[in-house]
């Protein structure tokens, strides 16, 4: 968001593919580099060496390899349900490199359909259908599968913390800045979400309450994020940059400068945040000096 001659970091960190990064990676193992012929082996013992055989493709940036081996699962006729299943949010997920959106979609829509896929599956495709969708433009569509997540009840805490803080991103985005900070303190209501859910909406909260012009509600929560001992560090980086502008706003150029020049010298904070940091100084300065200049 652009507030006068100054940027508000408005981005939670939204991963499209967060929640199905992490399925795979319990899932990968067993056959990287030794093939997937295994004569007389069960069809599970096949379906997983295809499986972990496309996720290695995919690391190494061979996409189409790894949709082939997805596929090669899906046309398993006694692969289980749950192989299928991861088969189809991966080869979705491979699919975001060509573009392919409807592609995508309909895998992810298989899933979701599937009687029998574990709910923390369906969870995780009706999360990546959501950003596909808000990525195409379908804001409606996105703010559904969202919802859909939220409100499933064998979904599991993160996904669900993982599901408020997109739709907040999303609401912020479409003008409910109302309905964005509901959804942050639900997630912050939550005794069993993540710390780093937490801090995104602490920190989305605060960007709502800016944006509807609560300053001293900005930097309450920014202050919060900054004071998490869980918090990502350039989560708390973000917060500094943003607890400044608020701090602009009501006044306080001192404690803006301090936020900023703190974040420039964190170890851990991006090069976008520290030059965000630099940027805002320098703005604020050279603000000061003309005011200056033009009083007297």
């Amino acid at each position: 968001m652009t507030t006068g001659s100054k940027t508000l970091y408005t981005r939670v960190g939204v991963a499209v593919l967060a929640i199905i990064l992490m399925i795979v990676a319990v899932n990968c193992c067993s056959c990287r580099g030794t093939g997937v012929r295994i004569p007389g082996a069960p069809a599970e013992e096949k379906a997983k060496a295809l499986f972990d055989r496309g996720w290695a493709k995919f690391e190494s940036g061979d996409t189409a390899g790894a949709i082939a081996d997805y596929t090669a699962v899906l046309e398993m006729p006694d692969a289980p349900t749950g192989q299928k299943a991861r088969a189809l949010i991966n080869r979705g997920m491979a699919k975001v490199g060509f573009r392919d959106v409807l592609g995508e979609i309909a895998d992810y829509t298989a899933v979701i359909e599937m009687p029998d896929a574990p709910a923390e599956q369906k969870a995780a495709a009706l999360f990546n259908r959501g950003v596909t969708r808000g990525q195409s433009g379908d804001t409606a569509g996105e703010i559904a599968d969202y919802t859909a997540v939220i409100e499933m009840p064998d979904a599991s805490a993160e996904q669900k913390a993982e599901a408020l803080v997109n739709r907040i991103v999303t609401k912020r985005r479409s003008g409910d800045t109302a309905g964005a900070i509901v959804d942050c303190t639900a997630v912050l209501e939550m005794p069993d979400a993540p710390a780093e859910q937490k801090a995104k909406a602490l920190f989305g909260r605060g960007v709502a309450k800016f944006e509807s012009g609560d300053m001293v509600g900005a930097i309450a929560d920014c202050t919060a994020v900054i004071e998490m001992p869980d918090a990502p560090d350039n989560l708390k980086a973000k917060a500094l940059v943003n607890r400044g502008l608020a701090k602009v706003r009501s006044g306080d150029r001192e404690g803006a400068l301090a936020d900023w020049t703190t974040v420039v010298g964190m170890p851990d904070a991006s090069a976008e945040a520290k030059a965000r940091a630099a940027a805002a100084m320098r703005r604020t300065q050279t603000d000061s000096d003309k005011s200056g200049a033009t009083g007297e």
